[in-house]
């Protein structure tokens, strides 16, 4: 379909996410984006959010559904928009807010909902002081498979901007029976909304992918569909759930969760990370990333949250291997794939990053 802005697209029962409603949940949805999906010829949107690992590194890890575009061509990973801070800034929409988009994307772990549970992991084209700047959050977690008794979901149905919607019956176990896709035995949650102040949230199309969260604020599944609507609020939708995501879709690590985050395997429940609510964060770049034999690399720190007095550079491989220069250049002398480190230091702190493969 030809893009569009989608504002005013929802349905009228929709809930704006800034009405009274979100007020428990305002670091959670600065993490929700509206993805404009591309595929082929073909595209169209979606929802998903940031999600943080157990090693508060601000890796760009983005969670949606596979349904909304898992088996894309990495061309096309290139031409997805995910438009952060879509939202009315008060309960009543009064004009098109403008947001900030991110483009392009790369695959990291994907299951489908054929036979499996619905889940696609992705790794966005950013950087962790891009994505500070525009407020955005890496939304927390929950892998254990218990009912969660109350929550909501925060999504952008058929497009517009951000929507929120409330349930405070207790989810229920479920497997997905669609049209054309059977899911995996019991790897949904079932969700029926409530009434609300001021609307009755539910989904729509584009609503998909979007996190479901526990009273707690962990996001333990994401959304596949169902048959609620504002002519059916009582009606449910099924949520793939995190839990299931987690190991159970296959053996590779590009079929789970768990190995991207929670490396360790050691965690249960990961809090949300707020990089403008944290300590010194080291982060840096290099151009270009792909080099013939004998040419150079640039590396640029890009770390944030304190003055930084100075740094220690480790280069595998490279010439010379190591430096303290806030932008060293690094020349490649054998045929490789190389990791870089750099720590950095404030006068009360330090951070350390280390980006393998770079």
């Amino acid at each position: 379909n030809q893009k569009s802005t989608r504002y005013g697209a929802s349905d009228e029962c929709q809930v704006n996410v800034n009405c009274e409603e979100g007020n428990n949940w305002r670091n959670q949805q600065k993490g929700v984006a509206r993805i404009y999906v591309v595929d082929g010829w073909s595209a169209g949107y979606c929802t998903g959010s940031l999600v943080n690992n157990t090693n508060n590194d601000q890796t760009p890890y983005f969670l949606t559904a596979d349904h909304c575009g898992g088996e894309v061509s990495t061309s096309d990973f290139g031409e997805w928009i995910f438009r952060f801070n879509y939202e009315s800034p008060g309960c009543t929409a009064t004009s098109q807010p403008s947001g900030n988009n991110i483009t392009g994307c790369s695959r990291v772990a994907r299951a489908p909902l054929d036979g499996g549970s619905d889940f696609l992991l992705l790794e966005l084209n950013t950087t962790s002081t891009t994505l500070k700047n525009i407020g955005a959050v890496y939304n927390g977690w929950r892998n254990t498979a218990s009912a969660s008794s109350s929550g909501v979901s925060i999504h952008h149905p058929s497009g517009d901007i951000k929507k929120i919607s409330t349930y405070t019956s207790a989810l229920s176990s479920t497997t997905y029976n669609g049209q054309t896709e059977t899911g995996a035995t019991n790897a949904h949650w079932r969700v029926y909304w409530a009434q609300t102040d001021n609307g009755h949230g539910v989904t729509e199309g584009g609503s998909s992918g979007s996190p479901i969260f526990d009273n707690n604020g962990y996001v333990i599944g994401t959304l596949s569909g169902g048959s609620s609507s504002c002519d059916n609020t009582n009606y449910p939708d099924l949520y793939g759930k995190l839990s299931y995501h987690w190991l159970s879709n296959g053996t590779a690590n590009t079929e789970r969760l768990q190995p991207w985050l929670d490396p360790d395997g050691t965690f249960t429940t990961c809090d949300f990370l707020d990089p403008n609510n944290v300590g010194l964060v080291a982060d840096f770049s290099g151009s270009p990333t792909s080099i013939t034999v004998g040419n150079s690399v640039t590396f640029t720190d890009l770390s944030s949250g304190g003055t930084i007095t100075s740094r220690s550079w480790t280069f595998s491989g490279g010439s010379p291997s190591s430096s303290t220069a806030a932008s060293p250049v690094i020349t490649y002398n054998n045929a490789g794939t190389y990791n870089v480190s750099l720590t950095v230091y404030s006068s009360t702190d330090n951070a350390s990053v280390t980006k393998t493969g770079y």
